[in-house]
């Protein structure tokens, strides 16, 4: 995620538009024509899909440093069966997708804008043959977004070319063989996209892991950006964060999060962990070599 503080315009809205509850259906409905398939196992999926119109691409891509490095770390563990890929924000979702290959992939956000844009992506995903014809299309289509800023510069302005190689850069859209991974997850069914506040107190995780137990199903991945970062100054919402992640996880999970190498600058930096959620640790020197935590889960980078 690009955003280091809260957007308390975001949570507004979110708020405001739940309120509204403007559409809501228990599947993944592709529109504009696209019938994707739908997959039996989320027929009775806790929460409700909610679409919305895209006024805003507050970004795309993530900032993030440390993510090829995170990308090699997944690839080279065992991929498990009837797994569950959860994430939040955006880009890095789909890299992860392609890399793990879960059975089914959940990719969340708290920002109603943000899951406007997911289903404009899974819209042009299905139309496309190629990650060269996606590249081009969604080029397109960003042009038609109002108020657009910050795609991948601070002023936003940047030229084909430069958004080509951007796109490309060693993830999804890299290969032919990890743009059809995705798209074949979407063409299932397999993919849905879910407004979900991370910190929410509510019942909202344990219907997860209900539902997930239902279907024999287990959380490969969580991916949760830097929001537990941002989330570090609320420590009630910090708290329940990390409880809601806690609920999901077993021994085998790999939960992947993001914060500044400096408590007061820089990008943030991802880290893996398997068994348990990353702790925020501020150092002046990032460690190279794997660790164990407090709490017994192997720091993996």
């Amino acid at each position: 995620m690009s955003i280091n503080n809260i957007n308390t315009d975001v949570l507004e809205r979110a708020k405001s538009l739940n309120e509204k509850e403007q559409v809501n259906a228990p599947m993944s409905i592709v529109k504009e024509g696209y019938d994707a398939k739908f997959n039996t196992q989320f027929s009775d999926f806790p929460i409700a899909r909610k679409t919305y119109p895209l006024e805003k691409v507050h970004y795309v891509l993530s900032n993030e440093e440390g993510q090829s490095e995170v990308l090699n770390t997944l690839n080279a563990q065992p991929k498990l069966q009837d797994s569950i890929y959860l994430g939040f924000a955006c880009w890095l979702n789909f890299d992860i997708i392609a890399k793990r290959d879960p059975s089914l992939a959940i990719i969340c956000d708290i920002d109603p804008d943000m899951i406007a844009l997911l289903d404009v992506i899974e819209n042009l995903v299905l139309q496309a043959e190629t990650p060269e014809k996606f590249i081009e299309i969604f080029w397109n289509r960003l042009g038609q977004t109002p108020d657009f800023f910050g795609l991948l510069t601070n002023s936003g302005m940047i030229n084909y070319s430069e958004f080509t190689n951007q796109m490309k850069k060693g993830g999804w859209l890299s290969s032919l063989e990890s743009f059809h991974t995705v798209k074949n997850m979407y063409q299932k069914g397999c993919i849905i996209h879910r407004m979900l506040d991370i910190s929410a107190q509510d019942q909202t995780f344990i219907s997860l892991k209900n539902w997930a137990d239902r279907h024999q199903l287990c959380f490969d991945t969580i991916y949760t950006s830097n929001i537990p970062e941002w989330l570090d100054s609320l420590p009630y919402k910090h708290s329940t964060m990390k409880e809601n992640i806690c609920k999901l996880m077993s021994p085998q999970t790999y939960a992947i999060s993001a914060w500044k190498a400096h408590q007061f600058g820089g990008n943030p930096v991802l880290h893996i962990q398997k068994g348990s959620h990353p702790e925020i640790q501020y150092t002046k020197k990032q460690q190279q070599k794997p660790t164990f935590n407090a709490r017994g889960g192997k720091k993996l980078f």
